[in-house]
């Protein structure tokens, strides 16, 4: 299922690699040989329309895999077809949100192209998950929501920290690894925070995330 972007929302991956631009499906087998299994997302339905999507991959803090991004894609599919579905809240597993992208296979991914297919899978996921005709929260606890992970709850219409501890907040931190966010949120931010604000770089949390 592969939702055309509205006018407003196609520059965000409007971009080509070497002059070809690729589709979803083009991406999606570049990323294929780095399918390793490591992590999940799972899906859990209630009787009351409530989708419960679950981001599990403790040993690292629920950082994304390409397997994860598979099962994400799938999982919104899934609500789209839900017809029942009411609203739907994304969390972590053992108490933490996400620490953003799997770096040891970012590291093993080091070449443009790679790069170039995961943010147009990826972008192409979170655009589709936020277009859900359903209320979609981030439960935001533990360590927070870092670099993708942050990225991941601009695609939510809310997000939520709980159980707020010194480290929790949403960072958008690619600076500091030398990237830029590159799964649409910078796009999406702006629908969040308005042109005019400032400070996606540092680390949000507490009473600030709230007014943001």
């Amino acid at each position: 299922m592969e939702n055309s972007p509205t006018p407003n929302e196609k520059y965000l991956h409007d971009f080509t690699y070497h002059g070809k631009a690729y589709s979803v499906s083009e991406a999606k087998e570049v990323l294929s040989p780095y399918l390793d299994g490591s992590g999940s997302v799972d899906l859990e339905k209630d009787d009351n329309g409530i989708a419960k999507i679950c981001l599990n991959n403790p040993r690292l803090k629920n950082a994304i895999s390409v397997k994860m991004m598979l099962d994400l894609d799938k999982i919104t599919d899934k609500l789209y077809q839900w017809t029942e579905c009411k609203g739907a809240i994304l969390y972590g597993t053992d108490g933490n949100f996400c620490s953003g992208g799997d770096l040891k296979l970012a590291k093993e991914m080091n070449n443009p192209l790679n790069g170039y297919a995961m943010s147009v899978y990826m972008g192409h996921i979170l655009d589709k998950f936020k277009k859900l005709p359903i209320i979609t929260v981030a439960y935001i606890d533990g360590t927070g929501a870092l670099g993708g992970g942050a990225e991941v709850t601009t695609a939510c219409d809310y997000r939520l920290m709980c159980n707020v501890a010194e480290t929790t907040g949403i960072g958008f931190v690619h600076s500091k690894m030398g990237i830029v966010p590159a799964w649409g949120s910078t796009g999406r931010l702006v629908s969040i925070m308005g042109s005019a604000k400032k400070g996606i770089g540092p680390i949000v949390g507490g009473p600030d995330a709230g007014r943001r």
